[in-house]
């Protein structure tokens, strides 16, 4: 935030000297009456009067917003951040939703219940333990190893293969996620590559589906959760610009 110099000195300009030049007590004189404490600079907003030299603060776990600030005569002042819609919601991802600015927060707090982020990591999971089993030909649970222990012919177990391609891409410098890179046996890394596409493409087994529930979880307002999205009918569908377009233009009464 900007600052400012205080040109009224809180301490009274020193009429009696001691020797040496210094002030009573030791301390160095001064050359100005003036004190260079800063202080915050007081943005004025009036009828007359539009502020300067504001800065956005973005918002990171909010995709598009921009705020209006409503201001009285009488010091009071209200604030609403017009945004997307956040976390789980029924409302379209081209809406926009009205929010208190002080009350963002709540939303962004409550995006995912740990319920549902639990069952969304246990769907991965149950995907993972679908494709592992197609690919062994035996039936594999949730205690079976994360990597499979098939071996191609002639070739040790993946495990140790993928084991000592890590090592290979962290001696080169580079994380060990990038493994594929550096193993030099064609048939793991063709096996990786047909086992990273078999997660894209399967789906979750119907079974687990139908015993697994996915948990009702909407994304509320407000101190206690209790106040649901609603979208500005008006705004539906647009672009950021557009929409803060509509707005003024509603304000100005077109």
């Amino acid at each position: 935030m900007a600052s400012t110099t205080n040109v009224g000195d809180t301490n009274p300009p020193d009429r009696g000297r001691g020797r040496g030049g210094g002030r009573r007590g030791g301390r160095a004189g001064r050359t100005s009456g003036t004190s260079q404490t800063s202080r915050p600079q007081v943005v004025k907003i009036g009828p007359t009067k539009a502020p300067e030299g504001l800065t956005w603060a973005s918002e990171a776990l909010l995709r598009e917003s921009f705020v209006i600030v409503m201001m009285t005569a009488h010091g009071g002042h209200h604030q609403v951040t017009i945004h997307r819609p956040v976390g789980e919601t029924p409302l379209a991802a081209t809406d926009w939703v009205a929010t208190p600015s002080r009350e963002v927060d709540y939303l962004l707090a409550r995006r995912k219940s740990e319920a549902l982020s639990r069952w969304e990591r246990e769907k991965e999971q149950a995907k993972r333990l679908a494709v592992l089993t197609a690919r062994t030909g035996r039936k594999q649970t949730d205690t079976a190893p994360p990597i499979e222990v098939w071996v191609f012919d002639g070739a040790p177990p993946i495990g140790v293969t993928i084991n000592a391609a890590m090592a290979a891409a962290k001696a080169a410098g580079r994380p060990e996620s990038e493994w594929l890179d550096h193993t030099g046996n064609d048939a793991v890394r063709a096996s990786e590559l047909a086992f990273k596409q078999a997660l894209r493409t399967t789906a979750v087994p119907a079974d687990w589906e139908a015993a697994h529930p996915r948990p009702n979880h909407v994304t509320m307002g407000g101190p206690l959760g209790d106040r649901p999205q609603v979208a500005v009918g008006y705004l539906a569908g647009t672009t950021l610009p557009a929409a803060m377009d509509l707005v003024q233009r509603r304000v100005y009464g077109v």
